[in-house]
C-alpha cells in the first residue's frame, strides 16, 4: 500500500504536470491577491472567479496527478477545500496585510503565505472564546464581523495555536515526533489493509453478507447477527479511524518537510491534524470538535453571510444554528459529490451529499435527548458532577456515535450501489459488480 506517489514514471510525471501546474498557477495568483488585495469587494469577487479557472481545470484533470486512487481522491478534495478557504479569507474576511508605507514586497508575500496556509492566523481564531497572548508591540491582523455577525478577534502577526494544539517542541523534537508518528500511522494502515484483505468479515464470509440488502431496521432481528454487526463495525472503523490515519500521515509528512526545511517554525504546526477523539462523545462534537477542525470555519463563514446578512437570522437562536449547520453539511456533501462525480462519472454522485445532510438527524436527536436528560438528572438529585454517572454518560455517548456510523455508513454504501445500478441499467442495460469492498472507495475527509 502506498500513500505517496513515489512510483512515478516519466509518462506519469508528464500527465501530472497538467493538474499540478494549474494548482501552482493558482497558488501564485492567490499569493498576489493576498499581498496586494483588490480595492473593493466587487473586484475581490471578480478575482475569485478568475482564480477558480485554474483550480477548476486542476480538479477536472485531478485523475492525472497519480495512478494511486487515494492520492487522486485526496488531491481532488484538497483543491475544493483550498478554494473555499481562499474564498473565505479573500471575500468574507477581506484580509489585507498589515504593512507600513513603503514596506518591501517580501513582507507582503510573507503575510499572504501565512494567511493562506496557516489556519491559525485567521480561520482558527475567529471565536470569542479563544485567548490570544499579545506580547509586546506586534502587528495585528484585523478580522471584520460586518458580514457574518460573528465576534472576530484581532490576530497578531506571530502564529499562535489554539490552546489544545499548542506545544513547546523544539524543531528537532518536532521533526522526530512527526517522523515517528507518520511511520506508525502508515504501518497501522498497512496492518489494517492486510487484515481487511485476509481476515475481515466480508473477506471470510462474503457469501453470507448481502451487500445489496442491508436495511437494518426492516430486517430485525436478523440484522443483529454477530457476523453482520462485525461487518458494520469494521466498515465504520475503516470509514473513520483508517481515514484519519491516512490524513494524519499526510499531515506529518508535510510537517516534517516544512518545519525540517526551516520554511515554518514548529509553533506554526500542531502535533495533530484532527481534534482529540475524546471530544467525540456526540455526533455534533464528532464533526465540530474532532473532524471538521479545518474546513468548518471557511464553510460556516460563507453560510453565515446567507443566514445572517441576507436572511436576517439572529446569532445564537436555535433556528439559526439548525439552519446554518444543515447548510454547512449540505455544502460539504456537495463538495464530496463533486469529487465522486469526477472519480466515477458513471456512478451515483448524490448519495454522499444526502449522507452528509443526514448528519443533522442524530444532532437534532441529541439536542432533544440531552435537554430532557438534564431535567431528569436534576429532578433525581444529580444536578452537579457525579463521577460514576458522568462516566456512564460518556460511555453512552461514545457508543451512540459509533452505533450511528455502524448504521449510516453501510446504509450510504448500500444506497450508492442501488442508485449506481439504476444509472448503469438506464444507460447501458448492465449492472455494477460489487464483489469486493474495494469497489466502494471511501468518502470521508476534512473538508471535508
Amino acid at each position: 500500500m502506498s500513500f505517496l506517489p513515489f512510483d512515478y514514471s516519466t509518462d506519469d510525471l508528464k500527465r501530472s504536470l497538467k493538474p499540478g501546474g494549474a494548482w501552482l498557477l493558482a497558488d501564485l495568483y492567490v499569493f498576489y491577491l493576498f499581498a496586494y488585495p483588490p480595492s473593493s469587494s466587487l473586484y475581490r469577487k471578480l478575482h475569485l472567479f478568475l482564480l477558480g479557472l485554474p483550480i477548476g481545470y486542476a480538479f477536472i484533470q485531478s485523475d492525472q496527478i497519480s495512478r494511486n486512487y487515494t492520492v487522486v481522491d485526496t488531491f481532488g478534495r484538497f483543491l475544493l477545500i483550498w478554494y473555499v478557504n481562499a474564498s473565505y479569507k479573500l471575500c468574507v474576511l477581506e484580509f489585507a496585510p498589515v504593512v507600513r508605507e513603503g514596506t518591501r514586497w517580501k513582507e507582503r508575500m510573507k503575510q499572504a503565505y501565512a494567511v493562506l496556509f496557516d489556519r491559525n492566523h485567521v480561520t482558527g481564531f475567529n471565536r470569542a472564546d479563544t485567548l490570544l497572548p499579545l506580547n509586546g508591540d506586534v502587528q495585528q491582523y484585523v478580522a471584520t464581523d460586518k458580514k457574518t455577525d460573528e465576534p472576530l478577534l484581532l490576530l497578531q502577526n506571530t502564529p499562535v495555536l489554539p490552546e489544545s494544539y499548542r506545544h513547546n517542541y523544539t524543531r528537532s523534537r518536532f521533526v522526530c515526533y512527526h517522523i515517528a508518528k507518520g511511520l506508525l500511522f502508515h504501518t497501522l494502515r498497512s496492518a489494517f489493509e492486510f487484515y481487511d484483505d485476509h481476515y475481515s468479515a466480508l473477506t471470510l464470509h462474503r457469501a453470507h453478507i448481502d451487500l445489496y440488502n442491508l436495511d437494518f431496521f426492516r430486517r430485525l432481528p436478523t440484522s443483529l447477527s454477530l457476523l453482520e454487526l462485525r461487518y458494520r463495525a469494521e466498515t465504520a472503523f475503516e470509514w473513520n479511524a483508517i481515514s484519519l490515519l491516512l490524513y494524519e500521515t499526510w499531515h506529518s509528512f508535510f510537517a516534517v518537510l516544512w518545519v525540517g526545511s526551516h520554511v515554518n517554525a514548529p509553533s506554526e504546526w500542531p502535533l495533530a491534524l484532527f481534534g482529540p477523539i475524546s471530544e467525540a462523545y456526540s455526533v455534533r462534537r464528532f464533526w465540530g470538535k474532532h473532524w471538521h477542525t479545518y474546513v468548518y470555519y471557511a464553510l460556516s463563514g460563507h453560510v453565515k453571510i446567507v443566514t445572517r446578512r441576507w436572511l436576517g437570522f439572529r446569532r445564537g437562536a436555535l433556528s439559526t444554528r439548525l439552519l446554518e449547520n444543515s447548510l454547512v453539511f449540505l455544502v460539504s456533501g456537495l463538495m464530496h459529490s463533486l469529487v465522486r462525480w469526477q472519480q466515477s462519472p458513471l456512478g451515483d454522485p448524490w448519495s454522499i451529499a444526502l449522507w452528509y445532510v443526514g448528519q443533522m438527524i442524530p444532532i437534532v436527536v441529541e439536542g432533544v435527548v440531552v435537554n430532557v436528560w438534564r431535567k431528569v438528572r436534576k429532578w433525581c438529585g444529580f444536578g452537579g458532577e457525579v463521577g460514576w454517572l458522568d462516566r456512564v454518560e460518556y460511555a453512552v455517548g461514545y457508543l451512540w456515535v459509533f452505533g450511528w456510523f455502524m448504521w449510516s455508513v453501510p446504509k450510504y454504501l448500500n444506497t450508492r450501489m442501488k442508485w449506481s445500478d439504476a444509472i448503469m441499467r438506464r444507460r447501458f442495460g448492465v449492472e455494477q459488480d460489487y464483489g469486493t469492498e474495494g469497489n466502494w472507495g471511501n468518502e470521508t475527509g476534512p473538508e471535508d
